[in-house]
């Protein structure tokens, strides 16, 4: 080998070892990065984020994703009770996107209909507002949440725990009840019941609520629509309680948790501004998700952790699935769950790119939270629901993080300071245009400076092909 090409081929190594941090950067392709503290066997998830967005049905968000039952073969809603024209379901246009549909009990029981599921254009206030409601979203406004289905575990068999709307639903996610609130809007005299947080708080277990917008002023006055999103916000007691109400927060603190390495067991985070509700735009939810999630797989707790992402309720929107009546308890009156709701399970021990059926609704979350860490059910309903563990596979190769952007999906770099990243590389071209300067300059001097003649040169290289585009 000549020289210049011993010299030329130091400067490649020397790029690639100091170019490329050792505990990788974005883009590069790589597991979960070097240094993540390792989990035991008996423990892998040791932190459960818990995203409750707003308002969509299974159907308004997945009709249309490849691997979920298909919508009913020539489908047609009646657009007046007494019959006449119908409606089938379309794909929503950019104009028809933020409609806000009655998604209290008894317009979801009246589109529900028994079981027959043929009162979802009715059940709205008019005939316009009502041929919405079949409306569906398709994979260019679903890209981001299609992805993580793509990557992780689609749940298509979740379901709200009751058809009353918000309120009742994100009460159910944190108390296994709907507290006799059995339709949207918080309770003005507050709320008396008992929480899983009461029980993390009991057993020393870490937890916390993350609001967006959040401000201290507002946890002590709080608006009926954070109350609606929060319910810890309808309960005097938790914040009348320094222990509990310290840890109802803002979620900027939930990115300096994730930063300094604090991030709780049980995490539940809230959205108002970016929670999808209509007349909100979805994809202004899905950014809001996005650096969530971005966040926790740039951070040493992605590999202990799982995220569970889903919907309060289904807003009004079409879904084809009839709901379940569930009896829990041996001598409980049957409870009619709402409409399916989109739920994401993502966490390294997902089931990669499956869609899992198991019946499940809202309460499954609280079952995994009582499993994964030894407390008491709160009701019979959660003791009796699915957990979200049938979702993970806790004895797989763990699924590397994928940090998504404005590119295709990537590899996640080790949470690091971007300003380090930089100057690796612009390192790295430093030392490796020194090195090929001073291959130049040797070359000519060991040949006095003159060209090499054309007998001396080799054949041609052959172009190799450029396979990493």
């Amino acid at each position: 080998m000549t020289g210049w090409r011993r010299w030329a081929l130091a400067a490649v190594a020397a790029a690639m070892v100091l170019g490329f941090p050792s505990r990788g950067v974005a883009g590069a392709t790589a597991t979960i990065a070097a240094g993540h503290s390792p989990v035991s066997a008996a423990g892998r998830i040791q932190h459960l984020i818990v995203i409750v967005q707003s308002h969509h049905s299974f159907d308004n968000y997945f009709a249309q994703y490849g691997g979920v039952p298909a919508l009913p073969g020539g489908v047609c809603l009646p657009s007046a009770p007494a019959g006449g024209t119908c409606v089938k379901p379309f794909t929503l246009a950019p104009s028809q996107s933020k409609a806000g549909l009655n998604d209290g009990s008894a317009a979801m029981l009246h589109a529900i209909d028994g079981g027959r599921m043929d009162g979802f254009v009715t059940a709205q206030g008019n005939a316009q507002v009502g041929t919405v409601a079949m409306g569906h979203y398709g994979a260019e406004e679903m890209a981001y949440y299609w992805s993580l289905a793509q990557q992780f575990t689609l749940l298509d068999n979740f379901f709200a725990a009751t058809p009353g709307g918000s309120f009742p639903n994100r009460l159910f996610s944190v108390a296994g009840q709907d507290g006799g609130y059995s339709n949207a809007g918080a309770a003005s005299a507050g709320v008396q019941v008992p929480t899983i947080f009461d029980e993390l708080q009991a057993r020393g277990i870490s937890w916390k609520y993350y609001v967006q917008g959040l401000t201290a002023a507002e946890i002590t006055a709080p608006t009926s629509y954070q109350k609606t999103m929060v319910p810890l916000l309808a309960m005097p007691r938790l914040l009348n309680d320094p222990a509990m109400v310290s840890r109802i927060t803002g979620v900027g603190q939930y990115f300096s948790d994730l930063e300094s390495g604090k991030l709780p067991a049980v995490s539940y985070v809230a959205a108002t501004s970016s929670s999808e509700q209509p007349p909100q735009d979805p994809g202004k939810g899905e950014a809001f998700v996005r650096t969530l999630i971005n966040a926790l797989m740039q951070s040493p707790e992605w590999s202990s952790s799982a995220v569970i992402l889903t919907w309060d309720d289904a807003g009004g929107w079409y879904d084809h699935v009839a709901p379940p009546v569930v009896v829990a308890g041996a001598s409980a009156t049957p409870q009619q769950l709402g409409l399916r709701v989109p739920a994401l399970l993502v966490s390294p021990y997902s089931r990669a790119g499956s869609v899992v059926s198991k019946q499940m609704d809202t309460t499954s979350i609280l079952r995994f939270i009582e499993q994964n860490w030894d407390l008491a059910p709160l009701t019979a309903r959660d003791a009796s629901a699915t957990s979200l563990s049938v979702g993970l596979d806790l004895a797989q190769e763990p699924i590397p993080p994928r940090v998504s952007s404005a590119v295709p999906m990537q590899a996640a770099a080790a949470h690091r300071p971007a300003w380090l990243v930089y100057a690796f590389y612009l390192g790295s071209i430093a030392i490796a245009a020194a090195i090929l300067s001073l291959a130049v300059r040797s070359e000519r001097r060991h040949r006095g400076g003159r060209p090499v003649p054309e007998t001396a040169k080799g054949p041609p290289a052959r172009r190799v092909p450029e396979l990493w585009r």
